[in-house]
């Protein structure tokens, strides 16, 4: 399942995390590895974006279209 596919109040963990260095990169600097757990708090109602929150409590909005590069379970 992908990130994409959540809904809120979702507690997941991160299997994968495909795309490029870069954005794994920008994800590793807010927290999000894989096994990282976490909450989806938030989506928008055109599905643009999805707000999730990490194990620390830092909130990230991710665009749709990078949240179908996470695997999670």
């Amino acid at each position: 399942m992908y990130l994409d596919n959540c809904k809120i109040l979702d507690v997941i963990e991160v299997e994968k995390i495909n795309g490029d260095d870069d954005f794994k990169q920008r994800l590793y600097s807010f927290g999000i590895n894989i096994g990282s757990t976490l909450k989806v708090i938030n989506i928008t109602l055109a599905k643009q974006t999805i707000q999730i929150e990490n194990e620390d409590g830092t909130l990230i909005a991710l665009r749709f279209s990078e949240a179908k590069l996470i695997e999670v379970k």
